[in-house]
C-alpha cells in the first residue's frame, strides 16, 4: 500500500534531495490519482487533467517539469 512506502520515501528523499514541496503528506492526493511508484512526478492543469506523468527518478526531471509547466500557462 501506498503508506506502507513512507519510510522508504524517506529514505529516498534522504539520498536524492528535492528542492520543492511535496504536496500530499496524508497520501490522499496519490490515491486520488493513482500513484503507485516514488518519486512520482505530476503536471495538472486547470481542468484537474493529468498532462504530465513521469514515475521514477530522472536527473532532467526539472527541465521536463518546467517545460509542461510552461505549456500549461501558455493555454
Amino acid at each position: 500500500s501506498v503508506e506502507g512506502k513512507a519510510e522508504t520515501m524517506r529514505l529516498f528523499f534522504k539520498r536524492k534531495p528535492f528542492d520543492y514541496q511535496i504536496v500530499a503528506s496524508d497520501f490522499s492526493i496519490a490515491k486520488a490519482y493513482r500513484v503507485n511508484f516514488y518519486p512520482t512526478n505530476l503536471v495538472i492543469d486547470k481542468s484537474g487533467k493529468i498532462v504530465f506523468a513521469k514515475a521514477g527518478y530522472d536527473d532532467k526531471i526539472k527541465d521536463l517539469l518546467a517545460e509542461q509547466i510552461e505549456k500549461c500557462l501558455k493555454e
